[in-house]
C-alpha cells in the first residue's frame, strides 16, 4: 500500500471512530444514567405525579432538605402539584389546545410535550429550553392566540410585572386559564424595592434576583390586569397516604387566573369583536368568539 492510500485509510478510520464516539456517548451516558438511579431509587413505594414513575427513595436537594425531587424527570413538590391541578382540574388533556409555557421546567416540559393534542410552545428570555425568545411585557404573539399559559415563579423577577400581567391577559383568550405561581403571603401587602441590591433583596425576598415578595393586593393587579382569580391552598386537600406517597410534604398556594368571556370594563360585543380573526403568528388559530 503506498504511503497516500494509507493516509487515506488512516483519515477513514479516524473520521469513522469521531462518528462512532459522537453516535455512540451519548446513548453509553443514558445508559450509564438509567442504570445509576435504578441503582439508587429504583422501587416503588413512592411514585411522582409529573412523569409516573416509581421509586424506593426521592432525590434530595442539599440546600432544602425537605425538598423531595425526582430522580426520573427532576420535578419537584411545586411541579407535582401543578401538574395534578391541571389533570384533574382543567381540561388542557381533553381536545385540542394551544399552552404557553414560561420558563419552561424540565419535568413539566417532558410532560406538555408528549401530550397528543396540545401544541406546545416554550418562551424565556434566555433559557435553551425555550422556543421563542421573549419579553413577558411584550411578546411576539397575536391577542387571545392560547388556551392556557404556565407562568410559575417568573413575576416576582419582573420590575415591571404590571405590565408583564396584561401581556399575559392579552394573548391568553377569553375563556382561557393561566396558573400564575408566585412566593405569595396573602396575609400580608407587597413588599417590593426593584432598585434594593442583590444582598437585601436576598435578606427581603429570600433570592437575589427577586425584586418583591407578594402579599394579598396580588390578586388586585392581576384582576386589574384583567383576571378574575382563584387561590388555594392546594396539596392539604389530599390525603395524608397520598401526599407522602406522591412527595407532596405541605401545601403551597396555587393561583389560577381565567380571563372573562366578558373583559372588565367591555360589553360582549366590544370582547366579540377585539377577538374576531386573530391572525396567528407561527401558530394556527381558529378561534370563533364565545
Amino acid at each position: 500500500m503506498s504511503g497516500g492510500s494509507a493516509r487515506t485509510v488512516g483519515r477513514r478510520r479516524i473520521a469513522d471512530a469521531k462518528l462512532w464516539t459522537r453516535q455512540s456517548l451519548p446513548r453509553l451516558y443514558r445508559l450509564l444514567w438509567f442504570t445509576k438511579r435504578s441503582v439508587l431509587h429504583g422501587g416503588s413505594r413512592f411514585r411522582c405525579a409529573v412523569c409516573d414513575r416509581g421509586m424506593r427513595r426521592w432525590k434530595k436537594d442539599p440546600t432544602n432538605t425537605w425538598e423531595a425531587i425526582c430522580p426520573w424527570c427532576e420535578s419537584r413538590a411545586r411541579h407535582r402539584r401543578m401538574w395534578l391541578w391541571i389533570s384533574r382540574e382543567t381540561d388542557l388533556l381533553c381536545g385540542p389546545r394551544r399552552l404557553l409555557h414560561i420558563a419552561p421546567e424540565q419535568g413539566l416540559l417532558e410532560r406538555f410535550a408528549s401530550a397528543d393534542q396540545v401544541t406546545y410552545v416554550k418562551g424565556d428570555i434566555d433559557s435553551p429550553l425555550a422556543d421563542v425568545a421573549l419579553d413577558l411585557r411584550a411578546t411576539p404573539f397575536p391577542t387571545g392566540c392560547f388556551d392556557a399559559i404556565v407562568c410559575s415563579h417568573v413575576l416576582e423577577h419582573i420590575a415591571d410585572d404590571r405590565t408583564a400581567m396584561k401581556e399575559l391577559a392579552r394573548i391568553l383568550r377569553p375563556g382561557g386559564w393561566a396558573l400564575l405561581m408566585v412566593p405569595f403571603y396573602p396575609e400580608r401587602r407587597t413588599d417590593e424595592d426593584p432598585s434594593a441590591s442583590r444582598q437585601e433583596r436576598l435578606i427581603r425576598f429570600g433570592q437575589e434576583d427577586h425584586v418583591r415578595t407578594y402579599g394579598g393586593d396580588y390578586v388586585d393587579r392581576l384582576h386589574d390586569a384583567g383576571f378574575d382569580v382563584e387561590y388555594e391552598m392546594y396539596g392539604t386537600k389530599f390525603e395524608s397516604r397520598f401526599a407522602r406517597r406522591h412527595g407532596l410534604p405541605f401545601g403551597e398556594f396555587l393561583i389560577a387566573g381565567w380571563k372573562p368571556t366578558v373583559l372588565h370594563g367591555q360589553s360582549s360585543v366590544e370582547t366579540i369583536v377585539e377577538h374576531l380573526n386573530v391572525d396567528d403568528v407561527g401558530l394556527t388559530s381558529t378561534y370563533s368568539a364565545t
